[in-house]
């Protein structure tokens, strides 16, 4: 009987330190967002102590000047200023109600709502649309899909599924939990960086990497090496959360 009892007891205790490892190995590829505000923008431009962009981000936008790729760019480095904070889409708000109490920032966004913000902000009529929305965009019955090349997981190689999707400054990428069924949206900002624009609930802080709630609302981030290495992008804070479509604005290589 005693001989039985053991071998339980050891068992169990093996199940529990599997447990402990693969939430241990799981830590560090969550957490590994981190908020890059700071790296875009340094210094004081006047004696009214504007923030400016870091060398590195003008010299993205330079790259750009005269489309409205580069209004893109400059309202977005003005929206990460701006102190706005997450919103919920309308889906989770439903579910979640007392989470949207933001009463703190004087504006909230979504992350797909910061994407039609974005757009609008920079003279290109943009459609709300959720993230599920912008994963099936070819087949909804709107005419804002005649606005965008779109490139779904579907449309990719075998090969090209392993390594992740190429994409440009400016494309929107859409992300979705197919489990959940939940859903995420960014703009690019820096593909071959893996740096991204958007709004979400919470970030890594930067110097300890472990995530931090009050690290919150619209900002530039940056994806872990685990989904996105070299300009391939996979999925974005975790595994489950795929990269399913790239929607690419036709207007955006327009002059304005």
């Amino acid at each position: 009987m005693w001989q039985f009892k053991l071998l339980t007891f050891v068992l169990y205790f093996y199940i529990f330190i599997f447990h402990c490892l693969v939430q241990a190995s799981d830590f560090p590829t969550y957490y590994d967002e981190y908020i890059f505000n700071d790296y875009y923008a340094e210094g004081t431009e006047d004696s009214l102590n504007h923030i400016v962009p870091s060398n590195e981000y003008k010299n993205l936008i330079d790259l750009y000047t005269g489309t409205y790729l580069e209004k893109i760019l400059r309202n977005a480095f003005e929206m990460s200023l701006e102190n706005i904070g997450y919103h919920f889409s309308a889906s989770e708000l439903m579910k979640n109600p007392i989470k949207n109490e933001r009463s703190k920032y004087p504006m909230v966004l979504s992350c797909t709502g910061l994407i039609k913000e974005l757009f609008n902000r920079s003279g290109i009529y943009f459609e709300y649309l959720e993230s599920k929305d912008m994963v099936n965009l070819k087949n909804l019955n709107s005419s804002i899909k005649d606005n965008f090349e779109v490139i779904t997981r579907n449309d990719l190689s075998s090969e090209e599924k392993k390594i992740g999707f190429s994409p440009k400054t400016g494309d929107i990428l859409a992300f979705y939990d197919s489990s959940k069924k939940m859903g995420h949206a960014v703009i690019v900002i820096d593909p071959e960086k893996c740096i991204g624009f958007n709004s979400t609930p919470y970030y890594a802080d930067y110097l300890t990497k472990k995530r931090n709630d009050e690290l919150e609302g619209v900002g530039f981030q940056i994806v872990g090496e685990s989904r996105c290495k070299d300009g391939k992008w996979r999925a974005w804070d975790n595994e489950n959360y795929q990269l399913k479509a790239l929607l690419r604005h036709l207007k955006l290589s327009e002059k304005y």
